[in-house]
């Protein structure tokens, strides 16, 4: 029998407790057969200067627990989602900072892990930058296919 998405996630929850969803602002917005959900890390601070890079690729992680969250609070289920399509990240960072493929991998191997066998082909980018307005040290997009 293959285990399917919602198996993983139950799998998971059960492993990490309660889980939320607040650092979502808007967390979510469907259109069409698409999902789009943006995520916010609660953590203040530069990657690379205030914040490890083994702490950012937790936070990132942390994003991906609160996709997951949203997805199974909006849906009931993670087997709604057909697959993950990409992520893309934000990261503030110091000027020399150069393992933003770390960082947002603590995001894409968590969805992965989940849509793994539901032909998952996801696309990762993230761009870096030392001058952000914002005091946060992260942001993630994912954009998932729907099940019909």
């Amino acid at each position: 029998m293959e285990i399917t998405a919602n198996d993983k996630y139950a799998s998971l929850a059960k492993s990490l407790g309660s889980l939320t969803n607040e650092s979502n602002e808007k967390p979510i917005l469907k259109y069409g057969n698409f999902l789009h959900l943006q995520g916010k890390s609660k953590y203040d601070g530069k990657i690379g200067e205030d914040l490890s890079v083994k702490f950012g690729k937790a936070a990132a992680r942390e994003i991906a627990m609160d996709f997951i969250t949203t997805i199974q609070k909006e849906f009931g289920s993670m087997d709604k989602i057909k697959r993950v399509i990409g992520i893309n990240g934000k990261i503030n960072c110091s000027t020399d900072f150069k393992q933003h493929s770390y960082i947002i991998n603590g995001c894409s191997e968590l969805l992965n892990h989940i849509w793994s066998t539901q032909n998952n082909s996801l696309i990762a980018s993230a761009i870096t930058t030392d001058i952000w307005g914002e005091t946060t040290s992260l942001e993630i997009e994912a954009l998932f296919e729907l099940n019909n």
